[in-house]
């Protein structure tokens, strides 16, 4: 996702980043879209998308 991505870009410059507020794990139904939109790291079918990876990557305790 484009989030992770500049996430990804700050740590690379050297930025202390302490945190990720991602909005949701599973992508959820919106009423004007449905199911198209997909903005969750798991996909509405359950299956989880390759940006999860990232976090698994970059997710580190604190």
């Amino acid at each position: 996702s484009a989030g992770l991505d500049i996430v990804h870009q700050a740590i690379a410059q050297g930025i202390d980043v302490r945190g990720f507020f991602h909005w949701t794990a599973v992508d959820n139904y919106e009423w004007l879209h449905g199911y198209d939109l997909q903005f969750g790291i798991i996909n509405s079918d359950r299956t989880t998308k390759p940006s999860s990876g990232v976090l698994r990557q970059e997710a580190k305790p604190s």
